[in-house]
């Protein structure tokens, strides 16, 4: 019993049970009460949000054609939530782009 409390302690600590000694590979997730509240107000909306985020991905790959302008990789939205969508733009382009 002792074992499994130190080793939860540990995951909870980045993995670690003692300074700069990594047993486990873990994580500091502490989450107080009111980041909680809001997230799981927050996890009702999430489908809709990622359907949301879905649409606005497709539009920006239907219409950015710009060949200065280079859009990730397109993956099956059954995989991606597009939490995050970086543009990248051609540095002989960076101007030209600011002007317009």
């Amino acid at each position: 019993m002792f074992e499994l409390a130190g080793a939860i302690r540990a995951l909870a600590n980045y993995g670690s049970q003692r300074k700069y000694v990594f047993q486990y590979t873990g994580r500091n997730s502490r989450l107080d009460e009111i980041q909680a509240a809001i997230l799981d107000v927050k996890l009702k909306y999430l489908d809709e949000d990622i359907r949301k985020r879905q649409e606005v991905a497709r539009r920006y790959y239907e219409g950015i054609a710009n060949p200065l302008v280079e859009l990730p990789e397109r993956i099956d939205d059954a995989n991606n939530v597009y939490h995050l969508f970086p543009v990248l733009v051609k540095s002989e382009g960076v101007n030209e782009l600011k002007s317009e």
